[in-house]
């Protein structure tokens, strides 16, 4: 990926120029939003928040593209587990939209610590399910 079809935004991380696959990157926004939630301070949040709103953008198109051949290793298992019911099962384009909006909400208003505490909660159980969701085996063996 050449710089110049980046956003100027991915150009100040400079792991992001590496292109790294969206497990990665979505490692990273659970590591980001695990921060967060030690944070006290509302303005001190904003540089991690920026810096997470930069790599849910790089999630936009690392979602669609291959895996590597290594990743898909990592992903197979002799078998696939079993298929979990839940009332709650989006998909990752649909779990980053909702990183997407709540991150624009702790970025763009000013919260009552209780209401901020509770968005950065739920912020860090998207990213979470999103990274289960991405890192859960998908391949099988062949026999």
């Amino acid at each position: 990926m050449s710089n110049e079809s980046q956003p100027e935004e991915l150009s100040l991380y400079p792991e992001l120029e590496e292109h790294p696959d969206c497990i990665a990157i979505a490692e990273r926004c659970e590591l980001l939003a695990a921060i967060l939630m030690d944070s006290t301070d509302q303005y001190a949040m904003q540089p991690v928040l920026r810096c997470m709103q930069t790599y849910l953008l790089a999630m936009k198109s690392a979602l669609g593209e291959l895996l590597s051949d290594v990743r898909i290793l990592q992903l197979t298992a002799k078998e696939l587990p079993a298929e979990t019911t839940s009332c709650f099962n989006p998909d990752s384009e649909l779990l980053l939209e909702y990183c997407e909006a709540v991150t624009h909400t702790l970025i763009s208003v000013v919260l009552p610590n209780e209401h901020r505490v509770n968005l950065v909660g739920l912020l860090y159980d998207l990213c979470y399910l999103q990274r289960s969701d991405l890192t859960a085996p998908r391949f099988t063996l062949e026999a």
